[in-house]
């Protein structure tokens, strides 16, 4: 998964966590914003990004400061450090963290 990728895929948590706070609905939220559901969807999945209009109005509508977004940029400087970390794990170490991280899946899957 690229930088990118993450990064749309953490905003649309951090979206859809506020979301939930305040009882919207997707449906709701994507007719606030005049697009489809599915966009919206598309949007909170990583799979399509949100227009820097689609943000202001969401911060608005869902009572978040655009401030609060920088994590996702320290998320980013974090999963760099830990990838050039990881390159000077030997094979054995890197195995076994694959394990452990789809251990981790699993168990938020559930």
């Amino acid at each position: 998964m690229g930088y990118y990728t993450i990064m749309l895929t953490t905003l649309g948590c951090f979206i859809e966590n506020k979301r939930k706070e305040k009882n919207y609905t997707q449906l709701s939220l994507a007719q606030l914003l005049k697009i489809k559901q599915s966009n919206y969807s598309a949007m909170i999945h990583g799979k399509r990004p949100f227009p820097p209009s689609y943000i202001e109005s969401l911060s608005k509508f869902l009572s978040f400061n655009l401030n609060e977004l920088t994590f996702i940029q320290e998320e980013l400087n974090d999963l760099k450090i830990l990838q050039k970390h990881i390159k000077l794990l030997s094979s054995d170490s890197i195995k076994r963290l694959k394990e452990y991280a789809e251990l981790l899946m699993l168990g938020e899957k559930s």
